[in-house]
């Protein structure tokens, strides 16, 4: 796997994956449209021939960012190589970015994701909930050095 820079339009090459389908059945196409002007670091997850896996990127509100990503099952079943490319591209951005923290949301019950987003270094801040869906909201604030 490697990444390449994001393009909205890579987004409808990601056949999606279980927890996206979730969501995008709650959500419907609308749940993507914010991804479509981008504010934020954004890459594309590709594997053998070009073939996309999945997209993950920040967007930067305020002194605030947050992560997103879109992944496929296919993606999920590598996941060393997964947390890899995540880890590096997460790495940049805390350098790159000036926020105070970075924030992100699992939703409630999507054990595997929770466990993930911890190993990235993000911690539990509580829970929110959106359009009667509860979520877990993880946050990972940024270190005077590292700006």
């Amino acid at each position: 796997m490697r990444t390449v820079p994001f393009e909205f339009q890579h987004l409808a090459a990601v056949k999606l994956g279980a927890e996206e389908r979730v969501e995008y059945a709650r959500f419907g196409p609308g749940l993507f449209g914010i991804l479509a002007a981008p504010q934020g670091p954004a890459c594309t997850l590709v594997g053998k021939n070009d073939h996309i896996l999945g997209c993950f990127g920040m967007h930067a509100a305020g002194r605030d960012g947050v992560v997103w990503a879109v992944l496929s099952d296919e993606a999920r079943a590598r996941p060393f190589g997964l947390h890899r490319a995540a880890k590096s591209h997460l790495d940049r951005v805390e350098r790159l970015c000036r926020t105070d923290r970075i924030l992100t949301v699992v939703r409630d019950g999507y054990e595997a994701g929770q466990r993930w987003i911890t190993c990235l270094g993000f911690t539990y801040d509580g829970d929110i909930e959106v359009s009667n869906l509860r979520y877990r909201r993880y946050v990972k604030c940024q270190q005077q050095h590292q700006r």
